[in-house]
Order: C-alpha cells, then structure tokens, then sequence
C-alpha cells in the first residue's frame, strides 16, 4: 500500500488522536493487545506512531523499548516500518529517521538513546508534525497497519569511519542555510546547532557508534563548541577559516555582560567584583536582561532581609550599592559567594571593605575596576 500525497484528506489527525485518547485515557490497566484491540485501524497508525514520537521527544524511549520490543503483540519496531513505508512518499527522510529509531530502539535495549531526539529535532520544525498530519489523514479505511506485508528490508547507508581528529567531508553544515534547516547562527542558539549538525552527520551516514561519540564529546567541549563542530562536519563547505570560529563563538558563547562592563575577559564564579560608585545605574541597565537582583532595601525591609528574598530566587549576580551595605549584610553577601554567586558592589564602606576581606581569606577572586 502506498499513500499518495497528492490524493484528498479522508479525515482530521485532531479528530482521530481524539478519539484514541478517548478510548484509551491514561492507558492505565491496558496491556499493548488490549489497548489495540480497542482501535480502529486508522486509530492505530495514530497511537502506534504517536507512542514513539512523544517517547522519543521526551527523552523516554527506554519506555517505548520497554513497551513495544518485548517480543510480544503487536511488534512496534515493525508496525512502525509497515506504516512509514507506506507513507515514504510523503517525506522519505521522516520515513527513515522513523526506521532508524525503531530499529536503534529495538536491536540495542541497553543503549544509550540520548542522541535520538537531537538527530529529530534537526529534522522536526514544519516537516514531522506535516507527515503525521498527512499520514493519518491519507490512510485508508479499513487497513490495518499490523497486517501490512513486511516492508523491503531496511538498513542506514553509513560512511567509512573517520579518522583520528577527522571530519566527514561529505557532510556539510551551512552558517546561514535556514531555509534548508541547517544553520549553525541562525538562531544563535547552541543546542539548536548541536542538534542541527547530529542530524548532518545522521543524513551524511554517520554510525550509530559515531553518533554516539559525537554527543559524548559536546557533552565535554564546554567553550569549545565550534571548533567540535569543525571537526566533525565541513562548514560551509569547506575549512572553517578563523574568522568563522570566532563568529561561531560569538553566537555560542557570547561573553557576560558583566565581563563587558568590567573589561574582564572571562569572570570566574564566584567572584566579589568592586566597582566605582558611580558605576551603578549603568551597570544595572547592562545587567538587566541577565540573572541578577538588585538589593533594595526599604525603611520597612532591612538590608539582610532583601539579601535572603533575593538567594531565595537563585539569582547569579547580586548588585549592590555600598552605601546600603551592613556588617550582617556583609556576612550574608559572604555566604553567597560561598555558594557560586557573583556579588557585585559599587562604592565602598566599611562593610564593603570587611567583605572583601572576608572573600579574599576565602580564596574568592576580587575584581576591582
């Protein structure tokens, strides 16, 4: 059987996952067989697919693998092949990525399933939810997706492996390609763009085993994301150049923007940063957009009361102006650097003066500009 994508809907998803959720709920006190057995056969192709879709993007396809690969009935790895080929014409590479995960989940039960949902989600925005949509709209009456012939055997195209510190040439990542959904800026976000080069690399034929050292080493690179990225995949084609690298660090890692009003050139945490007086109000509107609170005490609300609110929000900077600083409220400020904070103080006083006593004795960098 083959969907044709040109022919009319038969019907709406919404309807259909409606009425599956109707008839099934929580799922709670069904079995795989009987929650089938309550299913029409378009029913089916909803709850079967939509089973490994929301495991899988929720990170939870060890349930799916311990739902649906236990050997018993229905096979889920296979019902989720007869569906997709039927469906292939409507987007082949949905069709494989569906393939792959089934036949990752069901062929390694044991192993590590973190890198299935970043492959997706280079692939997912505007293209998965539309072939689901179409699929389950398109599917005949009356089929059932279980007793579909087994489809051709399947298995994933792979390249050679690389070599040590190599990249796959023939996989390329574009800077600004968004259109063909393989951005590395755009937008600016890290975990979109390791995402996007998990699924070049899948799309490139890259091993399960390479895959899964690819997500192991982002998991380390820290600050090094694009020089990782250059590795593994060409970008733009080609050698990523210096100018590439520093224009990908800038989008990845942009520096705080206390270290730009402080010209440091990388803050460490914590850290007690000492700041003119008359630096405050600038260095309040530079931090606005970023974790901080600024201490305000009130004739009605102390100094130290303000400071416990504010650790009560988990803040990574508290702002303060020296001349609001209290020896109580110093020991305080001292306990938040103890617990990986940034305190930051314009003007100077006694307190403040204790204070960073206190923090250097405890080792804490001091920054004074």
């Amino acid at each position: 059987m083959i969907i044709d994508p040109a022919s009319a809907p038969l019907r709406d998803q919404a309807d259909v996952r409606r009425s599956v959720d109707e008839k099934l709920g929580d799922g709670g006190g069904l079995s795989l067989e009987q929650a089938c057995a309550k299913l029409n056969a378009v029913e089916r192709v909803e709850w079967i697919m939509g089973e490994l879709l929301v495991s899988m993007l929720d990170k939870k396809l060890h349930i799916w693998v311990q739902g649906w690969c236990s050997g018993g009935a229905p096979d889920g790895p296979a019902a989720v092949a007869r569906i997709v080929e039927a469906g292939r014409r409507l987007d082949p590479i949905v069709a494989d990525l569906a393939r792959w995960t089934a036949f990752r989940a069901a062929s390694r039960p044991g192993g590590l399933f973190t890198v299935v949902p970043e492959v997706w989600n280079g692939h997912w925005t505007g293209v998965v939810p539309p072939f689901m949509k179409a699929l389950v709209a398109r599917w005949p009456e009356g089929v059932d997706p279980l007793t579909l012939p087994e489809p051709p055997a399947w298995s994933r195209a792979v390249v050679a492996p690389r070599a040590e510190g190599a990249r796959y040439p023939e996989v390329r990542v574009g800077l600004t390609d968004a259109a063909k959904n393989c951005a590395l800026t755009a937008p600016a976000n890290s975990e979109l763009a390791a995402e996007v080069v998990a699924f070049a690399l899948w799309q490139g034929g890259a091993s399960d085993e390479e895959l899964d050292a690819y997500y192991e080493e982002l998991g380390g690179s820290g600050d090094r994301l694009p020089e990782l990225f250059a590795r593994w995949v060409a970008i733009d084609g080609g050698e990523a150049d210096a100018a590439t690298l520093a224009r990908l660090r800038a989008a990845y890692h942009p520096r705080h923007p206390l270290e730009i009003e402080t010209g440091v050139e990388k803050l460490k945490w914590p850290a007690l940063v000492l700041l003119p007086a008359e630096r405050l109000e600038p260095v309040a509107a530079a931090l606005a957009q970023a974790r901080t609170v600024r201490l305000r005490p009130t004739a009605d609300i102390s100094f130290v009361d303000y400071a416990r609110a504010a650790l009560r929000q988990d803040p990574d900077i508290l702002l303060v102006d020296a001349r609001d600083a209290t020896e109580a409220g110093a020991e305080l400020l001292v306990a938040a650097l103890q617990t990986g904070h940034v305190v930051a103080v314009c003007g100077t006083s006694p307190a403040v003066e204790a204070l960073e006593a206190e923090a250097r004795r405890g080792g804490v960098e001091v920054v004074r500009r």
